[in-house]
């Protein structure tokens, strides 16, 4: 008899009807330390790509910042990502490049025990004088 179990945790930002992130955490037995961890970049019909990024052992928050309207940067730790929505892409980007755009949320774990997206209130526009 063999006795093993995973878990997973899952959560997604959809920017509109056709555009989304999902987060996805993997433990695939239950002694393993490590997560696997999996993002899914999606822009529907055109294109949907799974990346993986590094394993971790705890939940860090991963912020992401909205560079332009297919632009994303995503941040893991220490580690930038450049996501392009137009070609569902992720690239890891150089240790000595700049963090850019504005933050629209982060994937948090408040309970420790699953993961979520919180968004960040857009900045209120000024009023045209």
């Amino acid at each position: 008899m063999s006795l093993t179990g995973c878990k997973q945790e899952t959560s997604s930002y959809q920017i509109d009807a056709s555009r989304s992130f999902t987060l996805q955490r993997i433990k695939n037995t239950f002694w393993s330390r490590d997560w696997e961890r999996w993002l899914t970049v999606a822009r529907m019909p055109d294109c949907q790509r799974k990346h993986r990024l590094d394993d971790e052992s705890e939940f860090g928050e991963i912020k992401l910042r909205q560079i332009d309207d297919n632009l994303f940067q995503l941040q893991d730790g220490k580690t930038l990502y450049e996501i392009d929505l137009q070609q569902c892409t992720l690239t890891e980007l150089d240790r000595k490049a700049e963090k850019q755009g504005e933050t629209v949320g982060k994937f948090t774990s408040p309970d420790g025990k699953g993961i979520a997206f919180e968004a960040v209130a857009p900045k209120p526009q000024a009023a045209p004088q």
